[in-house]
């Protein structure tokens, strides 16, 4: 263990000082393990302080077996990110033959979401991409949650800093018979969250949705919400007749 664990100060007091970490066995790659907790990052090395409290240690972290590079990952502060979103919303309408004053209104919505990492502290513990659609009824009382996306990633990998996903092929379906009625596509939020869950980070483009993530990311597909984002009964938002023809990419937990 001499070769990676390298103790760079001794202190008889530290067996008396409270720590909020917990003590866990560490692993190197060469397969030496040593008992001690977390104290602090310095850049690219962990500061550990043994189970007899007598000892600080200084190891780096490229030499830490993967298991305890992701604890120390989550330990240190989330990564600031940049979220760029694009949207093409493409509109159609139709009035099939014979169909009397019936009208087909079609929109199709994509969505291309780069997270670009621009803190410059590395970060490799696993991230989620949550990528919420939404549509508005006409008379904007109710929001309908159209599509959720989940997309795991993890910087460092091929893409190094950052990480694309797309959502494509969501399509709704309206239909109008003289009386403006149905869902119209409103808008976005994308939510970045840690392994533990935690928000790290959202962009949506409107604020409402931003200030709602929480709600919003325990609700299902098909979800209705008033505008003060509480949830509606579905036969309460009306008699909207709005069709979801497509979705992208199933959803995928850790």
């Amino acid at each position: 263990m001499k070769r990676l664990w390298i103790v760079i100060i001794v202190f008889s007091w530290c067996s008396s000082a409270r720590s909020e970490y917990e003590m866990r066995l560490w692993h190197d790659k060469s397969g030496d393990v040593i008992e001690a907790e977390y104290v602090r990052t310095e850049g690219e090395q962990v500061v550990i302080k043994t189970a007899q409290g007598t000892q600080i240690l200084k190891v780096s972290i490229e030499n830490l077996s993967d298991k305890d590079r992701r604890y120390v990952s989550l330990l240190q502060p989330h990564p600031s990110l940049e979220i760029k979103v694009s949207t093409d919303v493409d509109r159609s309408n139709k009035t099939p033959a014979r169909a009397g004053f019936v009208q087909i209104q079609k929109e199709t919505i994509g969505l291309d979401v780069k997270i670009r990492k621009t803190s410059a502290a590395s970060y490799d513990a696993p991230l989620k991409a949550e990528i919420f659609l939404f549509g508005q009824s006409e008379n904007g009382d109710v929001y309908v949650l159209l599509n959720r996306t989940i997309a795991p990633f993890q910087f460092g990998n091929e893409d190094g800093n950052e990480f694309s996903v797309c959502v494509k092929d969501v399509t709704l379906e309206q239909f109008e018979t003289g009386v403006q009625s149905g869902i119209e596509y409103e808008g976005y939020l994308v939510a970045i969250r840690d392994a533990n869950k935690q928000l790290v980070s959202v962009k949506g483009n409107k604020s409402v949705f931003e200030e709602n993530a929480e709600v919003i990311s325990h609700s299902e597909r098909g979800a209705v919400f008033n505008k003060d984002f509480e949830p509606v009964e579905k036969k309460q938002s009306g008699k909207a007749r709005t069709k979801v023809l497509r979705r992208n990419l199933p959803v995928r937990d850790f």
